[in-house]
């Protein structure tokens, strides 16, 4: 389906399924699982990740980043995965996406992750910075996890202040 607009959120809206009650029109949308924020003059992406992930919420979240005219690829990214229950992402998909999308990591970016609670999202968070770690452009070497957004912060130079 082809965006209707520019703006992620927007489409998500605009393409909910619609229910009619009498005079009243009443949308049903279920919450977005990956949403960010680009703030320019800190060169960092703040994404929040919730709920079940799959595959293909992993792919827009990196396919609407992207095509943001405020994206820029060197830009620190803060990625936070505490509200997340489950990732539905095997190692073979984890590694597609990497290969499909030279454009959205830079070898200069740094990568903070706050990890959840999930034992098993832990794993698949690991697995994934080894995947990082097989590229030839050596991107795994500005990966780090974090338990807390502090920690995350200081890693990342960004004060808490």
């Amino acid at each position: 389906m082809k965006p209707i607009s520019s703006l992620p959120f927007l489409n998500h809206l605009l393409l909910c399924p619609l229910l009619k009650s009498f005079d009243k029109v009443i949308m049903v949308c279920e919450p977005m699982p990956c949403t960010f924020r680009i703030d320019k003059s800190l060169q960092t992406v703040f994404t929040t990740v919730k709920g079940s992930i799959a595959l293909q919420d992993v792919r827009d979240l990196v396919r609407n980043l992207i095509e943001n005219p405020d994206f820029n690829p060197s830009f620190n990214q803060l990625t936070d995965f505490r509200e997340v229950t489950e990732l539905k992402v095997t190692s073979a998909e984890l590694k597609a996406i990497i290969s499909e999308t030279p454009d959205y990591i830079s070898e200069e970016a740094c990568r903070a992750v706050i990890l959840p609670s999930q034992p098993a999202v832990w794993e698949i968070l690991k697995m994934y910075k080894i995947l990082l770690g097989l590229e030839p452009r050596n991107i795994q070497k500005n990966f780090q996890t974090f338990e807390d957004t502090e920690t995350a912060q200081n890693w990342l130079g960004l004060s808490s202040d």
